[in-house]
């Protein structure tokens, strides 16, 4: 379900429903929604842990992959003071948590608490050293290389969605009916794939290749002008 946005021109949301259209026509194994939920299940019962989320797209099946396996753990969304959040995160939260029971939690760090990884080690005293997270091996060669060496659980890192591809991500959230953040479909008409598309903050250096400053100046203007002003 995309969350609609101002941000959206005609063009953007007439090529989203016909993406939309074709993932409602993907066949998502149930082998592979099977063997995830497991997975998730007997990592969940090896001591504290806990789900990061970022509320893009990856994020928000997998929080729904442990609600349907029947686990319940803290869901942290850890924020930086004095960057800017993707403005448009906050309404997929709400949407979520208006929808599904979650233990949510946001932890908020200045940018000098994250240089030598003070941020990390504080969220492990509260809530543990096993962390799962939405990342998966189609995502770039590196993440490939480490879930085909190390598979999905390293000892701190669990990747409960790591053999997951990109198509099927996207049919489950049309499938399932989950809020989808408004960023992915701000396509220009066609000039943006959303495959490359990332909820990260925006200004930040993290992934700029693909266009992403550009993109950002087309469809998040405003924030980047609270960061010019700062």
């Amino acid at each position: 379900m995309l969350i609609t946005s101002t941000r959206h021109r005609r063009a953007d949301l007439a090529l989203w429903r016909e993406l939309e259209d074709a993932d409602l026509s993907v066949a998502v194994p149930e082998t592979l929604i099977s063997e995830t939920t497991e997975a998730i299940q007997a990592w969940s019962s090896g001591g504290r842990c806990y789900a990061g989320t970022s509320w893009g797209k990856d994020s928000v099946v997998m929080l729904h992959l442990f609600i349907m396996s029947g686990v319940s753990l803290p869901t942290v969304y850890m924020r930086l003071r004095g960057h800017c959040d993707n403005p448009d995160c906050d309404l997929v939260r709400d949407i979520f948590l208006s929808r599904f029971s979650l233990d949510y939690h946001e932890r908020w760090f200045a940018p000098e608490e994250c240089r030598n990884g003070e941020h990390w080690r504080a969220i492990q005293d509260e809530f543990g050293d096993r962390r799962a997270t939405g990342l998966r091996s189609d995502e770039s060669t590196n993440r490939r290389m480490s879930i085909a060496c190390l598979g999905l659980d390293t000892g701190r890192s669990f990747r409960p969605l790591g053999h997951w591809r990109l198509k099927y991500v996207f049919a489950y959230l049309a499938q399932q009916s989950l809020p989808v953040h408004p960023a992915y479909a701000c396509l220009g008409g066609g000039r943006w794939p959303r495959e490359r598309l990332r909820t990260h903050s925006i200004g930040g250096e993290r992934g700029t290749e693909f266009g992403r400053r550009e993109w950002e100046q087309e469809y998040y203007p405003e924030a980047l002008r609270r960061i010019e002003a700062k």
